[in-house]
């Protein structure tokens, strides 16, 4: 069952107060949808409600940690004693990860990523999929990154993103067998205009140690690709409404870069090594 008009449905995003998550919510309120903010960060949730004030009245907003399948499980009950009920779901909250050889990462910082960008869509997929498939109506969205389709070079980040789209494509398969109405897209962006543009510092949070020059370097290198090669946040939340009303499975908000995804296949095909490309 297509949900072609938004209004007046649920919708629940984790990583929901900044970057794509934000642009979601964005889109969805827009168009008539309640929708609930579920976000680490209690500032940016605080300045999230601040700059959505119009819409106070159709928000919920939730400091949560995806990578805590309790938290999650105890957000699910506040959604739904708050809102009666859930029809999106939207498994967004990730991070990255630094972009040092994949020996020199420790093993730490591997569970760390995977924690958010993968058991985080694992923790959604047990709290609110089954009250979906039981109710047989619903869709559900998996954030990947173009990374998570194509080769990507910052290992723990770009590993946890494959995951992210295996676990997609599984939920699809799973619910088609059951003949299930519940929808399923998977969002694979690439630069998209975030809160990082302007406090670089944010896409490090998992070390305490000061950045030396050639760290502050690349943070700054990633901040201005986001400026001028990122597309808007809100944009890309469009873009996921429209596949919901749509019913599309892969969401890809830089057409450009599908360029990528069909080199790799050849890669694949022909036998030949990765091709070594800025991503």
């Amino acid at each position: 069952m297509q949900m072609r008009d938004l209004s007046g449905r649920c919708a629940v995003i984790t990583g929901g107060a900044s970057g794509v998550g934000r642009g979601m919510a964005e889109a969805f309120l827009g168009r008539g949808a309640r929708v609930a903010l579920l976000d680490i960060n209690p500032d940016a949730l605080a300045q999230a409600r601040d700059d959505l004030h119009q819409h106070r009245d159709r928000i919920l907003t939730l400091e949560v940690d995806a990578a805590d399948s309790t938290a999650v499980h105890e957000a699910r009950d506040a959604c739904f004693e708050s809102m009666g009920q859930v029809d999106i779901v939207c498994a967004n909250a990730g991070h990255g990860s630094r972009e040092l050889p994949v020996w020199e990462i420790p093993i730490e910082e591997w569970r760390w990523v995977f924690d958010v960008n993968t058991f985080g869509i694992i923790h959604m997929i047990h709290a609110f999929l089954p009250a979906m498939i039981e109710a047989d109506y619903g869709h559900f969205v998996v954030t990947s990154s173009m990374q998570g389709i194509t080769t990507g070079r910052v290992g723990p980040y770009a590993a946890s993103k494959h995951a992210a789209a295996s676990i997609a494509e599984s939920i699809f398969a799973d619910l088609h067998r059951l003949h299930s109405c519940v929808g399923v897209s998977c969002l694979c962006p690439s630069y998209t205009k975030n809160s990082m543009i302007d406090h670089p510092e944010r896409m490090r949070r998992y070390v305490a140690e000061e950045l030396d020059n050639e760290q502050r370097q690349a943070q700054a290198d990633v901040a201005r690709k986001l400026s001028e090669f990122g597309i808007d946040a809100r944009a890309v939340g469009d873009m996921v409404a429209d596949a919901i009303a749509a019913q599309t499975f892969w969401i890809t908000p830089t057409p450009g870069s599908l360029e990528r995804v069909t080199r790799r296949a050849h890669e694949i095909v022909g036998h030949h090594a990765p091709s070594i490309a800025d991503t």
